[in-house]
């Protein structure tokens, strides 16, 4: 079967919400097809009394025809959102005045003003607050500002949906007091820019280390009584004059300092090996004078609005494989490179470095430009991937540049004209058969117990599964439709979805997509005496209006049928039953369908059944694609459009565990 599980080397990656993916047509966008109530509460303790707006042209302030609330009891809130709103980018914004307020009953003296994103406004929270600043500061998606918010209040599990009131925590209340006196301080009662938020977020920074229920009060009172202190007047010093310095030459791509020894690889394109090799339509990819030292040979990209967000160019020394000097990842894991481009600041460059033999060891970090038109340095911090996971024994030996991946984290505006990127000075650690310091192993996951029914209990990576298994996607179609993927390992449940969206012209023919989830090596899983396969899904509005049938599929290890490229699989059709969320429990008897049979075609559904689980997947297939089993055929959207667009949407969404009942 030919869209059956295969390795995609290099996926692209989008952050959202559970809430936004069954909100909203697929991945991409949040926009609300029918008006869309936001209702959550207000908390420091409860404040009753404050103004909640959504605000919808991002100026920090709750204007004339936003939709707006006052907090009442419990600090409950409700506001709707008109149809068509793209709640994508969007914050609620609450406006905690210095009268006519109460917080858990106590008269409020000091104004403040609180955020949480639109997606995720449950609550809104000094808390939440920081995912906001982490959003509109430093510009990412939802699920990684989360992430961040996490590490800048010391909370390492805070799930920010949670009434930290209702259910008591005791040390997101008192990092939540200290954040709320951060923002009287840095914010005030006047409309949050960035500049007062990122102040805001230097000092709780500093500060939630040391939260504890006996610094709690101290800390306050250091940052002020929620309120601005009067500073202390400085005198005026006598001003020293300032020698003019002499004009330093404009720095080129060449920083002079690139050379290859034995703990650093260094590229240069002066290399006259050096070869660049353009993909999934980069406009161009080759070799160039420096735009600012003529004598320097530069890597020059043009990559635009054409061709696949995730567009570049593999670079290499070695073309019989494409391969170049092996990354000693065990001893250094940040990497740097020159760039220079007149993309707006802020675009990001993705590094991928892989096995030139091997595509499924493979890592991804990113970077982000600070200037426009001028040289610069950009740091890669392979410790702290944006996909793939470190395996001290992989070979890292094949690297590729993605300038502007505009789906990664769904935080990259995708270009809209051609685009010049120049990078030189590719530096690495070199390998070294013995590395100095000696790598940390990764921890080797505990196999899962022998016969256990468990095929995957969640998601804790780009790659991995909660248990110790492995997970990825797959797409594809007639004409190449847009695809996208993303999730929350962080969130309870944790949940990874795929979509794809085009318009009819692209999905026409055959499309189709896949989560698939692989059970642990070492670990034998098993449906014996089981009766059904137990999972939750989520699938966009859209599709479910069009009547929505997915396919879940079953491969296993068969004695005499099994190759070591191929197990096979048994394929059931389910009808959704709703478009959030949803348990399932589909029975092993509706599995009827030999999706793959390795060649041999005498195998039947029960062997594939009775045979050591390999794997379980969601598909969404349409038109020649398609599958019938249990008697239905599997779909794809092609009938409900996403509200006011063009573009139909298919979303597969996996939530949490899935196992054997």
């Amino acid at each position: 079967m030919k869209h059956f599980p295969r390795n995609i080397p290099l996926t692209a990656l989008s952050a959202a919400t559970i809430a936004l993916i069954t909100a909203c047509g697929g991945g991409g966008g949040s926009t609300a097809a029918g008006p869309v109530t936001l209702a959550g509460a207000v908390i420091d303790g409860y404040i009753v009394g404050a103004t909640v707006c959504l605000d919808l042209n991002s100026n920090g302030a709750c204007d004339s025809g936003e939709p707006t609330a006052i907090s009442g009891a419990n600090g409950a809130y409700s506001l709707t959102a008109a149809a068509g709103t793209d709640l994508t980018n969007l914050h609620v914004l609450a406006n905690v005045p210095a009268t006519g307020a109460t917080d858990g009953g106590v008269p409020i003296t000091n104004a403040y003003r609180m955020l949480a994103p639109a997606t995720m406004a449950t609550v809104i929270s000094p808390l939440t607050t920081v995912v906001s600043t982490e959003m509109k500061v430093n510009g990412l998606s939802v699920a990684n500002a989360r992430i961040a918010a996490r590490t800048d209040l010391a909370l390492p599990a805070y799930d920010f949906l949670k009434d930290h009131i209702a259910t008591p925590d005791v040390a997101a209340q008192n990092v939540a007091k200290v954040m709320a006196a951060v923002l009287a301080n840095s914010v005030g009662a006047t409309p949050p820019s960035n500049t007062s938020l990122n102040a805001a977020l230097t000092t709780i920074k500093t500060n939630a280390p040391n939260v504890t229920p006996s610094t709690v009060a101290g800390l306050i009172a250091s940052l002020g009584p929620q309120g601005t202190p009067t500073p202390t007047p400085t005198p005026t010093p006598t001003p020293t004059p300032t020698p003019t310095p002499t004009p330093s030459p404009t720095p080129s791509g060449s920083t002079g300092t690139c050379t290859t020894t034995a703990s650093q690889n260094c590229l240069t394109f002066s290399e006259s090996t050096m070869t660049l090799n353009g993909w999934e339509g980069l406009i161009s990819a080759g070799t160039v004078a420096d735009p600012v030292d003529s004598t320097n040979t530069v890597a020059k990209y043009v990559k635009g609005p054409s061709g696949q967000p995730w567009a570049g160019a593999t670079l290499f020394t070695t073309a019989s494989n494409q391969s170049v000097a092996r990354a000693g990842f065990g001893t250094n894991k940040v990497v740097t490179m020159r760039s220079n481009t007149t993309a707006p600041i802020g675009t990001k460059i993705t590094l991928k470095f892989e096995n030139a033999a091997d595509t499924t060891q493979y890592l991804v970090a990113q970077a982000s430009t600070s200037t426009s038109g001028s040289w610069e340095t950009l740091s890669f911090d392979f410790a702290s991937p944006t996909n793939g996971t470190f395996n001290p024994a992989g070979t890292y030996n094949k690297v590729s540049v993605l300038p502007a991946w505009s789906e990664v984290a769904g935080t990259q505006a995708a270009l809209t004209a051609n685009t010049t990127f120049y990078f030189d000075e590719l530096k690495y650690a070199a390998y070294s058969a013995t590395p100095t310091p000696t790598p940390t192993p990764t921890p080797t996951p505990t196999p899962t117990p022998s016969g256990t029914p468990v095929v995957s209990s969640g998601f804790s990576s780009a790659t991995a599964t909660a248990n110790g298994g492995t997970w990825g996607v797959y797409s594809g179609g007639a004409n190449n439709p847009i695809a996208g993927s993303g999730g929350d390992v962080a969130a309870t449940p944790s949940f990874q979805y795929l979509y794809l969206q085009d318009t009819l012209a692209k999905l026409g023919g055959y499309t189709y997509q896949g989560i698939f989830l692989k059970t642990p090596s070492g670990s034998t899983v098993s449906a014996a005496g089981k009766t059904s396969l137990g999972y939750t899904m989520a699938i966009n509005p859209e599709w479910y209006s069009a009547g929505a049938k997915f396919v879940v599929l079953i491969a296993s290890n068969v004695a005499g049928v099994s190759n070591p490229t191929c197990n096979p699989a048994v394929a059931a059709v389910v009808q959704a039953t709703a478009s959030g969320a949803t348990a399932y429990s589909t029975p092993l008897s509706s599995f009827t369908k030999i999706a793959q049979d390795c060649g041999v075609a005498s195998v039947t559904a029960s062997q594939i059944l009775a045979g050591a689980i390999q794997q379980v997947d969601f598909q969404a297939d349409g038109g020649a694609a398609a599958l019938t089993a249990s008697g239905l055929t599997s779909n794809t959207n092609l009938s409900v459009p996403n509200a006011g667009t063009s573009l139909y949407s298919t979303t597969i969404n996996v939530v949490g565990g899935v196992q054997f009942q």
